[in-house]
Formats: structure tokens, sequence, C-alpha cells
């Protein structure tokens, strides 16, 4: 898959998430469905960032109990 991507995205700013769905729309007119790219490019945002993606969304942090049991 990345042969027949990559060419589209090679070169592409990881953090123009319009300009990288516009060149996923045009790729999927050839059948090729490509959905799992623009998370990763969330992913990298929030790594330049030091922040988590859901941060990056708009999500806030909520603290939660959890249970662990080893026994």
């Amino acid at each position: 898959m990345g042969d027949l991507i990559g060419s589209y995205l090679i070169g592409a700013d990881p953090t123009d998430i319009d300009g990288i769905q516009s060149v996923l729309r045009q790729a999927g007119f050839l059948g090729w469905r490509n959905f799992w790219i623009e998370p990763a490019c969330w992913d990298i945002i929030g790594k330049t960032q030091s922040r988590s993606v859901y941060e990056l969304l708009g999500g806030k942090a909520r603290p939660i109990e959890v249970y662990c049991s080893t026994g």
C-alpha cells in the first residue's frame, strides 16, 4: 500500500490536515481507502506539541478509578 499511496503523500505537510484529506479524497477516486492516514497525522501533530490527540481535538482529561487484581 505504501508504494501506491506514498507518491501522493511524500513531501506533504502532515500538520496540514485539510491538505492531507484532499489528497486522500483524490486517491479515493482510484478506489483506495486510506482513512488510517489522518489519525497518523494527528499523532504526528500531538508528538510535536507533546500533547495527546484527544487534547488536540478538544477533549479534557478526567480522572477514572481503576481496579487491578493480580490474584
